[in-house]
């Protein structure tokens, strides 16, 4: 089912998959120029909710089906979004457990928001982490020479939508880097990485488990997408499994 939800600036599209009985809830993020339709979110949700789990996907500002666009593309607009999508469902199901499932780009927003608004959780799963956004911005999704980004002040990418990027969120995100900004917390942390990623370096993530701790599974010879048959069923059997 599909709902909307008042934000901070503007209501937020969420979709959700509801069981009979809340005892955990799982809020879904999107990786960039996705959405909230994601065929990995739709496949652990309908595990979950077999497993008396509610399952949230929000689309983020300028995605999926966002009433703003591009310009509203802040990295303080996306916490924000998030955070109110936490609080609006976790109010109705005061007793549930609280849980993230957050991919690439979204895994970036998800440990960013442990940074600047701490709190504890119960069990975190990133799926193919962006930790460095800036330089994987630069190098998967930017089309154009950064001279010509830099000098238009926007650029243009996405898939299904159209998404303005504007280039002071690229500035954004080359003064906000997870590796320098995150703090060991309290939080269970499993990141689930391809070994044939070539968008974001599993040596990524290899780093940031050795510094912080975190759990870690591998997809043998899974990139970015886990498109191959059987790659997203191993990635929702460990997730499945740590929640």
């Amino acid at each position: 089912m599909y709902q909307q939800i008042e934000g901070k600036k503007y209501k937020i599209d969420c979709k959700l998959w509801l069981p009979k009985k809340v005892s955990r809830i799982i809020i879904a993020v999107h990786g960039f120029a996705g959405d909230k339709e994601s065929g990995a979110i739709a496949s652990l949700a309908e595990e979950m909710v077999k497993k008396d789990t509610l399952v949230v996907a929000l689309d983020l500002p300028g995605h999926g089906t966002s009433e703003v666009d591009g310009d509203a593309l802040t990295l303080e607009n996306c916490l924000n979004d998030i955070t109110s999508v936490e609080e609006y469902y976790h109010e109705q199901y005061k007793d549930a457990k609280l849980s993230y499932f957050a991919t690439s780009f979204g895994a970036y927003l998800v440990l960013l928001k442990l940074i600047r608004k701490p709190q504890k959780y119960d069990k975190i799963v990133l799926r193919c982490p962006a930790l460095k956004m800036d330089k994987i911005f630069v190098h998967a999704i930017l089309r154009e020479p950064m001279e010509e980004f830099k000098k238009r002040g926007y650029t243009i990418v996405g898939y299904e939508r159209e998404l303005k990027v504007n280039y002071t969120f690229y500035e954004e995100l080359e003064n906000t880097q997870i590796f320098e900004l995150f703090q060991k917390d309290e939080n269970e942390i499993l990141i689930i990485h391809g070994d044939k990623d070539d968008t974001a370096p599993i040596e990524d993530s290899y780093a940031f488990q050795a510094k912080y701790q975190t759990a870690m599974k591998v997809v043998k010879g899974a990139d970015h997408r886990f498109k191959k048959e059987g790659e997203l069923e191993q990635v929702i059997a460990y997730a499945e499994q740590f929640y």
